[in-house]
């Protein structure tokens, strides 16, 4: 039996580091590494980079993103979407809930007073929604499951 697609998606920098620290979960799984930023990482099956976006981005490269972040979505067909964030990774949790694979957001240890903005809209889209802070967890929709660092 094949194993499952997982796409592991997180833009650079702490995002990415947390993402990367969680790949002992991922071996099972056929995994693709989604990223902003070309890495060296050989433990992915395979690596795919795509343009960044944030909440600053002009509203015609957003719309450019989204779509090609929709054929990476359609052409690879993960079954489970994780990811530690942000805006690329919420992106991905969106097309997971509409064709119907599973997600799990997990908010980054940066977050300690709340979640992001991003993971707040996640818990709408998410199957799952991990705090790495206890405090935020409210154990219905946002757990707490320990920390990645």
């Amino acid at each position: 039996m094949t194993p499952k697609r997982l796409f592991a998606v997180a833009s650079n920098g702490g995002h990415l580091i947390q993402l990367l620290r969680l790949h002992p979960v991922f071996e099972n799984f056929d995994s693709v590494l989604v990223t902003t930023v070309r890495t060296n990482d050989t433990r992915f099956k395979e690596s795919i980079v795509i343009d960044d976006i944030n909440g600053n981005t002009n509203i015609f490269k957003l719309f450019y993103c989204v779509f090609k972040y929709g054929d990476v979505f359609l052409r690879k067909n993960p079954d489970l979407v994780v990811t530690t964030g942000a805006l690329p990774g919420l992106i991905f949790l969106v097309y997971a809930k509409v064709f119907r694979k599973k997600s799990i957001w997990i908010d980054s240890i940066a977050n300690a007073g709340e979640l992001s903005k991003s993971g707040r809209i996640a818990t709408k889209f998410a199957d799952i929604c991990i705090t790495q802070w206890p405090d935020l967890a409210d154990n219905d929709k946002i757990v707490y499951c320990g920390r990645v660092i």
